[in-house]
């Protein structure tokens, strides 16, 4: 039985991977311009909060991550946001993220969203 629910966990975690790398391929050079300031998700448990706003050109990134699991994740979670970041070709932004232990689609799903409102794409 505990074979059984290990055996889940990987494949959940495998399928979770591949399905991320998927989304990653299909956005893959879709450039976006920020425009102006947006927000998405919220401050609760397992969700994230991500603040954007734009900064003036050849400024470059800024990236501020505070989180619940900081010395687990923190590098994998800026990393997840740089890849992103770096597949729409986005520079000169500033980008706050409040993590309450989201998981790596909430935090895509999140700075997705608030790109795109940012962008008003």
């Amino acid at each position: 039985m505990i074979f059984l629910i290990f055996l889940k966990e990987i494949l959940s975690t495998f399928a979770l991977k591949l399905l991320l790398h998927i989304r990653f391929i299909l956005l893959k050079n879709r450039e976006m311009k920020i425009i102006k300031k947006a927000q998405a998700g919220s401050f609760e448990s397992s969700d994230i909060l991500v603040l954007i706003e734009p900064l003036n050109d050849n400024f470059g990134r800024k990236i501020e991550i505070d989180s619940t699991v900081m010395k687990e994740y923190g590098d994998s979670i800026k990393a997840l946001i740089n890849k992103y970041l770096d597949l729409h070709k986005i520079q000169n932004i500033h980008l706050i993220a409040k993590d309450k232990g989201a998981l790596d689609p909430t935090i895509l799903a999140r700075v997705e969203t608030a790109l795109k409102r940012a962008s008003q794409q």
